[in-house]
């Protein structure tokens, strides 16, 4: 989106203030499942979360556009849904990924090695 927001901005005629709302509703979901996902990954599994994490932020994705095109309410809340499945980190990985990757690493791999799994 950092990138498809100056085209879209022009064609939506969305002013900067518009636009840091628009960028900034991702940080709302975000914000919202870093703890749940640790809880989750502990009570389900990490691979069931990153999985469901992995499906809910591709939906999210492919919508995006659809609800840029509807309003400017339901673009907002399709980035907040982005929040919930995804954090932006070198590449993308997904929010629920972060405390799953941590469950499923404390699981699988040996005390010795973590430092170096997490890399």
């Amino acid at each position: 989106m950092s990138i498809a927001i100056l085209p879209m901005s022009q064609e939506f005629n969305w002013n900067s203030a518009t636009v840091g709302l628009i960028q900034s509703s991702f940080f709302g979901g975000y914000l919202l499942t870093q703890i749940f996902g640790g809880i989750w990954a502990d009570k389900i599994s990490g691979k069931l979360v990153f999985g469901f994490g992995v499906v809910w932020w591709s939906i999210a994705t492919v919508l995006t556009p659809i609800a840029a095109k509807i309003g400017l309410p339901f673009l907002l809340i399709m980035r907040a849904f982005m929040g919930i499945g995804e954090v932006g980190f070198i590449c993308f990985l997904f929010v629920v990924a972060m405390p799953a990757m941590n469950n499923i690493l404390s699981k699988w791999i040996p005390v010795s090695e973590r430092s170096r799994s997490l890399l």
